[in-house]
């Protein structure tokens, strides 16, 4: 951290600290009634993101901050620019935290998750590689750096997560519903069948597991599997109504 002992030191951290990402996007639209200046309770709120980045980034511009403040401030901020999709922004925030705290988590969580968002798989994958250097033993992370890695094409380096994925939690469905994306993503379609199966002698009932295998089982033109799939959703869920639209259109003028 930069200490406040020294001025040009702390004009630096000022500049580092800048928000890069508000200069380069528009002011979004949600402020306080009546032309207020925004406050930190509306950057720490949580009911509408767009007053959360106008807040924060007055807070970011005008006031000043001990760093530690400042860095839980960029991160509401980049929460914010993340929930109205603005992930480069989102990013850009993430790494001006990192830049001054390296192995904060939240932050390569959050850029991470970003990143993907971009379609910047390779990068991402870096930022879940530093997360597994952080926490070995979080399965989650290895699942996550296997989609980024199966969005960059790395088709084998993505099993392989999923595979110690399921080392370090042999029930967890969803690396085996990783697996099936990256068989599917490999055109092998009876081996994304495979793992699909795995993940239902696991749990049966998991909704998630169905719906992806149905919208699968469509783009391959398997219908008898796809209407399978969808059904089991309803089933899971009666009132799940992109199940029963998909149902509709693949035939079944009432589906269940």
């Amino acid at each position: 951290m930069i200490g406040n002992c020294a001025r040009l030191a702390a004009n630096v951290f000022i500049v580092l600290f800048a928000a890069p990402a508000a200069a380069q996007h528009a002011d979004p639209p949600g402020q306080p009634a009546g032309g207020e200046v925004p406050t930190l309770k509306d950057c720490e709120q949580t009911d509408s993101a767009p007053l959360v980045v106008r807040a924060c980034t007055h807070l970011l511009t005008t006031t000043k901050l001990e760093p530690a403040e400042r860095v839980r401030i960029l991160i509401l901020r980049a929460v914010g620019w993340s929930k109205e999709e603005e992930f480069a922004a989102a990013a850009d925030d993430y790494s001006a935290v990192l830049q001054h705290e390296p192995d904060n988590v939240r932050a390569l969580e959050g850029r991470a998750d970003a990143r993907q968002k971009l379609g910047q798989f390779l990068t991402a994958a870096e930022d879940y590689t530093r997360l597994i250097g952080h926490s070995p033993g979080n399965d989650g992370y290895f699942r996550s750096r296997g989609l980024a890695r199966m969005g960059a094409h790395r088709y084998e380096e993505a099993l392989a997560d999923f595979d110690k994925s399921l080392a370090l939690n042999p029930t967890e469905v969803e690396a085996y519903m990783g697996r099936a994306q990256v068989f599917n993503a490999m055109k092998d379609r009876e081996k994304a069948k495979a793992e699909f199966d795995k993940g239902i002698a696991i749990n049966g009932r998991y909704l998630p597991l169905f719906w992806m295998r149905g919208e699968m089982a469509r783009e391959w033109g398997d219908k008898e599997l796809a209407l399978e799939s969808y059904a089991k959703v309803l089933a899971i869920n009666s009132l799940h109504e992109d199940a029963r639209r998909r149902m509709f259109y693949l035939g079944v003028l009432h589906p269940p």
